[in-house]
């Protein structure tokens, strides 16, 4: 082979590329649950512990401890199923909210929405959500029958993940009350 010429790696079947995707360690196995790993500065370079060092602590990103979690899931897993079985498809966050917001609105339009009426109504719902828990309070409706909210306290914006539990809490005690 000529200089300067390198070979192209051989394409891995499609079970060699999962199996290469896969996390190797602990830390990464935990990374891609969900877990937060804090790593002790006591740490020598080979892995191992120096002495008297507590080991690495676990630290979820939610204050919901496992059980509270897994009943969420099931639940959560349910409201999917409901609204599978009623518009044929899994919902994302975003049609959820979409729908939450059509519910609270109450108002069937002659035409469809625009974008902004979209998105506005994705706000409405999550204001309607979030004043379950004291975040917002509804302050009434306007002159074209849209309900306003108004914040009393800023909900925790801690991270993504942590945004989008709260709404799936949210969303799951929503549906329980309908």
């Amino acid at each position: 082979m000529r200089e300067g010429l390198q070979r192209k790696a051989p394409r891995l079947s499609g079970d060699l590329q999962r199996k290469a995707r896969q996390p190797k360690t602990k830390r990464e196995r935990m990374r891609k649950r969900g877990f937060w790993v804090a790593r002790p500065k006591n740490r020598s370079d080979n892995g191992e512990f120096k002495r008297g060092v507590v080991p690495i602590q676990i630290t979820y990103l939610c204050t919901m401890n496992l059980l509270d979690d897994l009943a969420l899931q099931e639940k959560w897993l349910d409201i999917e199923n409901m609204m599978i079985e009623r518009f044929g498809k899994k919902p994302n966050m975003e049609a959820m909210l979409y729908l939450i917001g059509m519910n609270e609105l109450g108002i069937v339009p002659e035409k469809e929405f625009t974008k902004e009426q979209k998105q506005d109504l994705m706000h409405l719902a999550v204001c309607a959500l979030l004043a379950q828990s004291g975040y917002y309070e509804y302050d009434g409706h306007d002159k074209d029958g849209w309900p306003h909210y108004k914040l009393v306290e800023t909900p925790p914006a801690e991270n993504l993940t942590a945004q989008e539990i709260l709404l799936k809490q949210h969303i799951v005690a929503y549906f329980d009350e309908e």
